[in-house]
């Protein structure tokens, strides 16, 4: 009886993880700092993981809950396609990016931009669809009486040539797709936007640890998981993502969008 109840759990929870929680999604909110009668309003999106079992229908779906948020600003912190040469639909992916409703609309490039060689395809698609790719690059926004500045550093691993402009504004977001890359910084940031972990895709993280150590090629932040960390950068936020890599499933980490709220 026990060995019965046990067996059918665990199948509930595999069904649960790979078929119901991917395609959950959740919507974070927070505040930056003292509420004034001037905000701005950030969305941030990352990890999406574009693949055939978690497609662009997925992904408007995504994109009316951004739109819902009246967003000032998008910001996604890289991983579009999971494998390019398995799936991709350019086209229709650049007509739903458009949709995205928001002023200024920011992207750095994540490793499985990179892979496949399709760097240059991902830039593309960035353009395409509105998206100003920070990838060694700064954008200063005007804000009320204040600058913003966004500074983007591409993926790590598979960009050596990595630039990064002194932050001179009165509040300046740095934008990575690796969170340990922040280790290898000197600069000060008051914000730094990330990604890459999933937020270990699954509750149980040692897990995700394990299945990292014995697959290669899976790169997931050992040291910043998900949520808020204090840095010697500044303040670190990880997303969880929203998509998933080697293993489509997810349990415990529903995939999320986050708003940030800054007042001036």
């Amino acid at each position: 009886m026990i060995v019965s109840i046990t067996i059918a759990i665990l199948i509930l929870l595999l069904i649960y993880s790979f078929l119901i929680e991917p395609y959950l999604i959740k919507v974070k909110h927070y505040n930056l700092n003292n509420k004034t009668n001037n905000e701005l309003k950030i969305v941030q999106i990352s990890d999406i993981h574009l693949k055939k079992h978690f497609n662009l229908k997925h992904l408007s779906k995504i994109i009316n809950k951004i739109n819902n948020q009246n967003p000032d600003i998008v910001i996604f912190t890289g991983d579009l396609y999971d494998k390019y040469d398995k799936y991709h639909d350019d086209t229709n992916l650049v007509n739903l990016l458009k949709q995205i409703k928001a002023k200024t609309k920011l992207a750095v490039s994540g490793n499985h931009d990179y892979l496949n060689g399709s760097s240059k395809i991902f830039s593309n698609i960035m353009e395409n669809s509105d998206f100003i790719l920070l990838d060694n690059k700064e954008e200063i926004l005007e804000y009320s009486t204040k600058t913003i500045s966004f500074i983007g550093i591409p993926d790590f691993e598979y960009n050596k040539n990595v630039k990064l402009d002194k932050a001179t504004s009165d509040y300046n977001v740095l934008i990575t797709h690796e969170p340990e890359a922040i280790d290898k910084i000197d600069e000060k940031y008051n914000l730094i936007l990330a990604g890459h972990s999933h937020g270990a895709q699954f509750i149980i993280s040692f897990l995700t640890i394990l299945i990292t150590k014995v697959i290669k090629n899976c790169h997931h932040s050992f040291k910043y998981i998900k949520g808020f960390y204090e840095t010697k950068a500044g303040k670190l936020y990880v997303s969880p993502g929203i998509g998933t890599t080697r293993i489509p499933a997810r349990f415990g980490v529903v995939p999320s969008i986050t708003v940030f709220h800054l007042y001036f």
